[in-house]
């Protein structure tokens, strides 16, 4: 049988003092948060940029005083760092200024280039990210969860910006990295900045490639890199993409990669180069080409007919 314990008044009246010390205590967890106020009565913040701000970087300063003053009605001041004085209000960094290279130390090395940080402390909000692109998407994840902007679909119609009298942001620290690292789709081009907003972004090549890399303009220097049809040497016309290099003769196999070596040398911070075959067949059928040929059983309608020819070209460029 369960015994009930009728409490006394004296162990009554220490669990109210017990009740009433913790919900001071709770209030005034919540009356001293650390809440960032972009905009009150009285209060405004100022946007700092880095003194080099250019493309997506320059882009996302201007753009969150763009949309700021459409959502409050007011004019946010955006200078760049090295004219920022603390009288002149809270600062919201955007962009990897010298304050937000101090608040993640050696944490900023370690990020991928499309991940962003958005922290928000007391006295500064930043917002920035390991490529000028992500400096642009940490803007975007700050309208988008403070301020409620959003864009549904690209153009005027699928943009929707709420009106505030004022903005207060509890404090947060959050590093945001892609769960996915390339992100396209066909025609994304055409959504102009509603892809940049909706963190669209290509990180490996994959476009049809090789028209770019034997040009039809070799052909008379290097006729041996273009294909064998039958007993021809096949002259590519403009804007022809239904051929695709011999790949078996050693120097056309050379002459690839050293493509890819003069691109990334030209583009270091490139993380791809695109061996994509042109939009067509016309594989070679010179007596090296055939003996890689190796055909393959149909998979659900694709033949996979000249796969291992492919591969072991691409193989022996790497």
């Amino acid at each position: 049988m369960t015994r009930w314990r009728i409490n006394t008044p004296a162990e009554v009246n220490a669990m109210r003092s017990v009740i009433i010390v913790l919900s001071i205590l709770l209030a005034a967890g919540t009356l001293f948060a650390a809440d960032f106020i972009v905009l009150s009565e009285d209060q405004q913040a100022v946007i700092v940029y880095p003194n080099v701000s250019e493309g997506e970087t320059e882009k996302a300063w201007q753009d969150l005083a763009k949309y700021l003053k459409l959502s409050t009605g007011r004019d946010f001041t955006a200078i760049p760092e090295r004219e920022y004085q603390p009288a002149m209000g809270l600062p919201i960094y955007v962009g990897m200024s010298g304050p937000v290279k101090r608040e993640l130390g050696i944490e900023r090395y370690g990020l991928d280039r499309d991940a962003y940080v958005v922290i928000v402390r007391e006295d500064a909000v930043m917002l920035a990210g390991a490529s000028p692109w992500s400096d642009y998407w940490a803007v975007c994840q700050f309208l988008e969860d403070h301020v409620g902007v959003r864009w549904l679909i690209p153009g005027p119609l699928g943009e929707d910006v709420p009106s505030r009298d004022s903005i207060v942001v509890p404090e947060m620290r959050q590093i945001y990295s892609p769960a996915i690292l390339s992100r396209l789709w066909s025609g994304v081009q055409y959504a102009g900045d509603w892809s940049l907003r909706q963190r669209i972004h290509a990180r490996y090549a994959f476009h049809h490639n090789l028209i770019n890399i034997f040009p039809r303009e070799l052909f008379d220097e290097h006729p041996e890199y273009f294909p064998l049809h039958g007993d021809v040497r096949y002259q590519p016309g403009e804007n022809d993409h239904g051929w695709q290099p011999c790949m078996s003769d050693p120097g056309g196999i050379e002459h690839a990669a050293n493509a890819a070596r003069e691109y990334f040398a030209a583009n270091p911070r490139a993380e791809s180069f695109s061996y994509g075959i042109n939009d067509g067949h016309g594989y070679c059928d010179c007596e090296g080409c055939l003996a890689i040929h190796e055909p393959m059983e149909e998979w659900h309608g694709f033949s996979g007919e000249r796969s291992v020819q492919y591969y072991t070209w691409l193989n022996a460029i790497a």
